[in-house]
């Protein structure tokens, strides 16, 4: 069920005669058999009845009345609540359904509830009266999705890693050489060896955080995502799935195609497909082309979760072998593979279907023996009021303060304190949390402490804590080279976690966090 007040005359109705509460044997039965909880909204007289398996989902007494419609908005995880409203107000004012995948509140804890609704009655002048739904619980079926999707992102990492070690080595290779000529004084353009350097790292820190965030197990979170930009993103990755199999092409893109998705259930949709293209490629002359365009329509069927409405579609084409029409049925069949020989397991196309239809969309194939194959994913456009974009400056934001910096790597700490000083801070480095435990006591207008998490012995959240303890008034940052949240750890500030750095950073990305922490 979703969220909001009865309108009306606020007067109570009878529904006594209500399918939830039916004295018919056969409803009952019925109701009885069903895995799902259903409910029914009167919403002039804003009450709300919901079956037994509902009452039993939701862990209520028998005696327990039910959630009225304002005390089941309280029982949806906040994180989702704003998404479940915006569904919620789009049913009541316009389509007159409702789908909706959400956590609810439950006396077993927070279970991934699959709520769906429609309007059933409506009065003369169209307002609702009788909204019927169903929910089912999928806390069970996601968890073991997640398994499985997980070890399909490892062997796709499989594939990824041989390309991937090569592109870092030359990414060394450029710095090594380089900072070499620098050093020697025999590199004819230094601005241009030190821009060549910079590139590098910052590749070589991109593929990295792609890697360390497409393997990671963690539940789905969608957030909105500019889906060209998050494909040039991941171009690098993309483009050594591929080797020299072919080329791969990412065509300029709208501007205004931005979707809510995992970003990690991306990069499954696209190299998933990406994959399953290579794999289809000529011995030569072969290309995948990948874009993203904003198209209105209405869903085929056979997709009961996509609406009609704005879609973001991203399109992919390759000149492959393409597939017949018996094949071409059977794609997205968990399991079905026609690539036993080189170690295909048919999960693939069946992950990408379950991503999809999970957040709203539908996916359209054409293929013809022996010229190739287009796949159309279509999802959910993310509003223009919802999209969000934040501009970074490369500004570097100084000061003068006294910075505590905990680092244990020997060609880091130097490293970092330059940073640091190049930005105008003072610095007090330590190697380990133990000399900083001890020190920290004589440095009395130290402002900041700047830690990584992974030191060894005594941990940096462990330190954190222990410095706060003596000394409340700093303000902690920690680092690492992990693709990992502060919040992860057991500490709390009570101010929504630490400030976090994700090794390596820009002096400008340092800058901001400390000023971000004192101001």
């Amino acid at each position: 069920m979703g969220e909001g007040k009865g309108a009306g005359d606020g007067g109570q109705r009878d529904i006594s005669g209500t399918l939830v509460e039916t004295d018919d044997p056969r409803l009952g039965a019925a109701l009885e058999l069903m895995v799902e909880g259903v409910w029914e909204w009167d919403v002039p007289g804003d009450t709300v009845r919901g079956s037994q398996r509902l009452r039993d989902m939701l862990g209520l007494s028998p005696n327990a009345p039910f959630p009225d419609a304002v005390e089941w908005q309280a029982l949806i995880n906040p994180d989702d609540g704003a998404r479940v409203h915006a569904a919620f107000e789009e049913m009541m004012m316009e389509t007159g359904r409702f789908s909706v995948e959400y956590r609810l509140r439950t006396a077993r804890g927070f279970r991934i509830v699959h709520d769906r609704a429609r309007v059933v009655e409506r009065s003369a002048d169209g307002r609702p009266i009788r909204i019927m739904g169903l929910v089912t619980d999928l806390t069970e079926l996601r968890s073991a999705e997640a398994a499985i999707n997980h070890g399909q992102r490892i062997n796709l990492l499989g594939s990824l890693m041989s390309g991937v070690v090569h592109d870092v080595n030359n990414l060394l290779a450029s710095i090594l050489g380089n900072a070499h000529l620098l050093h020697t004084g025999a590199s004819r353009r230094p601005d241009e060896a030190i821009a060549d350097i910079d590139y590098a790292v910052e590749a070589a820190a991109s593929l990295s955080r792609n890697l360390l965030a497409f393997s990671k197990k963690d539940a789905p979170a969608p957030r909105r995502i500019h889906v060209h930009g998050h494909l040039e993103t991941v171009g690098r990755l993309l483009r050594t799935l591929v080797g020299n199999r072919g080329a791969l092409e990412i065509a300029d893109s709208s501007e205004d195609a931005h979707v809510m998705i995992d970003p990690s259930e991306m990069d499954q949709i696209v190299m998933n497909l990406v994959v399953n293209a290579r794999d289809a490629l000529p011995a030569s002359g072969g290309k995948i082309t990948l874009e993203a365009d904003i198209i209105d329509r209405a869903p085929p069927s056979g997709w009961p979760d996509a609406y009609a409405g704005k879609f973001v579609r991203l399109s992919m084409r390759d000149n492959g072998s393409g597939m017949t029409p018996d094949i071409q049925e059977r794609i997205f069949e968990p399991f079905f593979t026609t690539k036993q020989d080189i170690g295909g397991t048919g999960l693939g196309l069946a992950t990408v279907r379950d991503v999809v239809a999970r957040r709203g969309g539908f996916i359209e194939v054409e293929s013809v023996p022996g010229a190739g194959s287009m796949f159309r994913i279509h999802l959910p456009r993310a509003s223009a009021a919802e999209v969000v974009e934040t501009r970074r400056s490369n500004a570097w934001v100084r000061g003068d303060e006294l910075v505590v910096l905990v680092e244990d790597d020997d060609l880091v700490r130097p490293m970092m304190v330059s940073m640091l000083e190049s930005l105008g801070y003072r610095v007090q480095a330590f190697p380990n949390a133990e000399a900083c435990i001890d020190g920290i006591g004589r440095l009395s207008n130290a402002k900041v402490l700047l830690t990584d998490i992974g030191l060894p012995g005594i941990g940096g959240y462990e330190l954190v804590s222990s410095v706060l303890r003596q000394r409340p008034d700093i303000r902690p940052i920690v680092m690492s080279s992990r693709l990992a949240s502060a919040k992860d750890g057991q500490l709390d500030t009570g101010e929504g976690g630490l400030p976090f750095l994700l090794k390596p950073f820009r002096p400008a990305e340092l800058g901001r966090t400390i000023r971000r922490a004192l101001d």
